[in-house]
């Protein structure tokens, strides 16, 4: 029997790695639904897999016929970027929440037998009496549109008449892809750095938050889809850092790299630190300190000599 997998957002920074690994050839058919709002044209060059693109909006077109006969939906689709989102909330409504579940309730009726939703670690807002937050909690205060709307999609999610049903609470994603993205911390700190830019540390920057190498995050969407765990909803970090933290790995590389503290607009600036026990537990990715680190390492090594290695910018 064949295996159709349809990919929503397949384009952005985490669907464009995913579009790269071989692991997809476990699916006969691989389509990828994208608006292409962001015009990430670049994600779809020299791909080891064969795949159909359907151009659709979410919000505003049907995907009812995508998904006939579809055997796995990974919905990565939506607005992403946090701090924008705070002068978008009408469109952010729309995509992150009424989006993701029109796009959840046709692969239902579709007869879809595993669905994956990437929600966000940001919905946990600043810390509070709890140290670590694991996915039951209680204590969940989002700070940004985008975090709300993530958190608020969840539920009717998980409630759907889906054999298997995933909800990812992803850290902050770190790794190089073809359709990456600049405004989260790491990968806008390198840019920076690498463009001879001062990198901007909201204030106080000491509070450890949770981060995602792309590596991880490639591994948890595959082996959650091959290891068929429990439903519900999973942490996944691969490791906390500071921002300083990160920016000392960059130094490394960028001995010249300029910092400043700046106030933010978003409140959650403590940080907030996750148990991904459960994670673990279903097998989904391995990690430790040493080898987050080594990942975020390697990345910077990547986009300072490799990527971005013959770059060099100035002010004319």
């Amino acid at each position: 029997m064949s295996k159709k997998i349809v990919i929503t957002g397949g384009v952005g920074h985490i669907g464009s790695a995913l579009l790269n690994d071989s692991r997809l050839k476990a699916f006969d058919e691989i389509i990828v639904v994208d608006s292409f709002v962001t015009s990430r044209y670049s994600s779809l060059f020299n791909l080891p897999n064969k795949i159909k693109l359907v151009k659709r909006d979410i919000v505003s077109d049907s995907i009812k016929d995508v998904l006939k006969g579809v055997d796995t939906v990974v919905h990565l689709a939506g607005t992403v970027n946090a701090g924008e989102t705070i002068d978008k909330d009408g469109l952010t409504r729309e995509v992150n929440y009424l989006g993701a579940i029109k796009v959840a309730k046709a692969a239902a009726q579709a007869g879809a037998k595993c669905f994956v939703f990437l929600s966000s670690a940001s919905i946990y807002g600043p810390m509070d009496s709890e140290d670590v937050r694991a996915e039951n909690t209680k204590h969940i205060y989002p700070q940004s549109p985008y975090a709300k709307y993530k958190h608020q999609a969840e539920q009717p999610i998980l409630d759907l008449d889906i054999p298997k049903v995933y909800v990812f609470r992803f850290g902050t994603i770190f790794g190089y892809s073809p359709g990456m993205r600049f405004h989260t911390v790491t990968n806008k700190f390198l840019w920076n750095a690498i463009t001879g830019n001062p990198v901007t540390i909201w204030k106080p920057g000491t509070g450890k938050r949770p981060y995602l190498s792309l590596h991880h995050a490639k591994d948890a969407i595959f082996n959650i889809m091959k290891n068929k765990p429990e439903s519900g909803v999973y942490n996944a970090v691969s490791e906390h850092w500071n921002p300083l933290e990160i920016t000392d790995v960059i130094k490394r590389y960028k001995p010249e790299l300029d910092v400043k503290f700046v106030t933010p607009r978003i409140l959650n600036q403590d940080g907030y630190l996750l148990d991904c026990s459960k994670a673990e537990k279903a097998s989904l990715y391995t990690t430790s300190p040493e080898i987050a680190l080594t990942h975020l390492e390697e990345y910077a090594e990547l986009m300072s000599y490799n990527i971005l290695g013959n770059l060099e910018c100035f002010d004319g």
